[in-house]
């Protein structure tokens, strides 16, 4: 199973080769990931309405959280930034910040 640090050469790779103006341009891809993180929130505003069904939303995340692991994965790439360190990083922070607050 690939890591997500070779996701994120993979997702910036792509980016180089499929839009190689916007590859680099980190503006564009942090827009891209609000859009995308925005469209998944209103497809979970649907269900907590009412208007659709838990069935529909789960197949509807299905198509909008990978778009917005596309955008974070580019952006990852884009510095080099390791993010299965970060993550294990900021967990622990987590951890520790929430753990003591809820004693």
């Amino acid at each position: 199973m690939p890591d997500l640090n070779m996701r994120s050469r993979e997702a910036f790779s792509d980016n180089v080769d499929w839009f190689p103006n916007l590859a680099e341009d980190v503006v564009h891809h942090a827009l891209g990931l609000a859009g995308e993180a925005g469209e998944v929130a209103n497809v979970v505003k649907k269900y907590d309405r009412g208007t659709m069904t838990r069935e529909k939303m789960i197949a509807e995340l299905e198509q909008e959280l990978p778009d917005v692991l596309t955008y974070l994965f580019s952006i990852a790439g884009m510095f080099g930034i390791n993010l299965e360190e970060a993550y294990d990083s900021k967990r622990q922070f987590n951890d520790n910040r929430f753990r003591k607050a809820a004693a």
